[in-house]
């Protein structure tokens, strides 16, 4: 057997190994992440995607192919259809497989900053790249099978808390502190001036003894607390004008409703424009289209050009529709949770999901239909 793995970072290519004999040959599937030496150097890895698995190849006897050194995950992160849409766009944009991965996965999916995590009669420890590199292959083949029967574990490396923290400012000027507290005013002015904000940036704008200046401004009500996205998500909802009020179609609407989801009936490929003024009732249609689709045990993808069109889309189809899970995904949510939202979708049967253009790559299960809002937006 041989292994095709497209590299996530440069040169992009698509290079040949031999499968690591410490995995069983029915281990190996395309989609699969893996780390692999790369370059002349023995402490050189790169990460890459197996696209295919080959039974013989056509190179030359003298070429001496190199192992794959270790998977990164048990299952596939990228699927069958994913695989397909990376093949097919490479075809038609002329780019290499793993430059097209690489450019649609969460950050945190590129990362070799990973750990193996093992639990044994020993107790626990815990492998970095650099330590599997060092062991010797008995020793490998013990971690590899303790990996295959579930009681060692591929995990990120640490993140650290600061990203996850998020500070919103929670009173007005003037600063209710002591004129000497001045890593106090200065993260309240920061506060008022770029609103909520994660204690990393804080640390970085600001310096200083932070952790008991916002201790302080925390415990005193001067400031709030929230965890990354969801905290500079809600505060972006709440300068959106107010939900509207549920609503009943009308027999134009109705009719476009039933048209469309008649058409999606056949289980079909088919291009749909819907065409109207603003205010003529089309994100009534879609979310109409949607409650049907997900009761059908369908996924739906609703796509929009801009953020803040998302977030208003968002609040429109959980006020309409609050029984319904709705997820939202768009590029400025940090990498962490971007990565929790794409391995959530992966496992779901069913998802509704509200996003910019790049919730297009998102592994959606069962997927019946998806819209782009404002499809007349010029894409250069």
């Amino acid at each position: 057997m041989f292994i095709q793995v497209a590299l996530l970072s440069q040169p992009y290519g698509v290079y040949t190994y031999l499968p690591s004999p410490h995995f069983p040959k029915s281990f190996w599937q395309a989609g699969l992440r893996v780390i692999v030496p790369f370059g002349r150097s023995r402490n050189i890895y790169r990460l890459g995607v197996v696209v295919d698995l080959l039974a013989e190849n056509n190179l030359p006897s003298s070429v001496k192919l190199r192992t794959v050194f270790w998977p990164v995950e048990l299952k596939p992160l990228l699927k069958a259809d994913l695989l397909h849409l990376i093949f097919d766009l490479e075809r038609r944009q002329g780019v290499s497989a793993g430059k097209i991965a690489e450019a649609f996965l969460p950050a945190a999916f590129k990362s070799t900053n990973l750990v193996l995590h093992n639990i044994d009669l020993n107790g626990a420890k815990i492998y970095s790249l650099i330590d599997l590199a060092t062991l010797s292959d008995a020793e490998r083949q013990n971690l590899a099978d303790s990996l295959l029967a579930g009681q060692a574990k591929i995990l990120p490396g640490p993140r650290s808390a600061a990203d996850e923290e998020a500070y919103s400012i929670n009173c007005e000027p003037p600063w209710p502190v002591r004129p000497g507290a001045k890593i106090q005013l200065a993260i309240l002015e920061y506060l008022q001036t770029n609103g909520t904000t994660s204690r990393k940036i804080l640390a970085k704008e600001v310096g200083g003894s932070l952790a008991q200046a916002l201790q302080a401004l925390l415990k005193n009500g001067h400031i709030l607390l929230g965890r990354g996205d969801v905290a500079v998500e809600e505060e972006n909802r709440a300068l959106l004008p107010p939900a509207g009020r549920p609503f009943s179609l009308n027999a134009d609407q109705m009719k476009c409703v039933d048209e469309l989801s008649a058409a999606m009936d056949e289980h079909k490929f088919k291009a749909t424009l819907l065409y109207g003024i603003t205010g003529s009732g089309k994100t009534a249609v879609y979310l109409e289209i949607a409650a049907r689709m997900l009761k059908k045990k369908r996924s739906v993808l609703l796509l929009v050009p801009e953020v803040a069109l998302a977030l208003k889309l968002i609040q429109d189809a959980k006020t309409i529709y609050p029984e319904i899970e709705t997820r939202l995904f768009h590029g400025y949510q940090t990498a962490s949770y971007r990565e929790n939202l794409w391995r959530e979708v992966a496992n779901e049967p069913v998802s509704l999901i509200v996003g910019t253009r790049s919730a297009l790559f998102l592994p959606v299960e069962n997927l019946g239909w998806t819209t782009t809002c404002r499809s007349h937006k010029k894409i250069v």
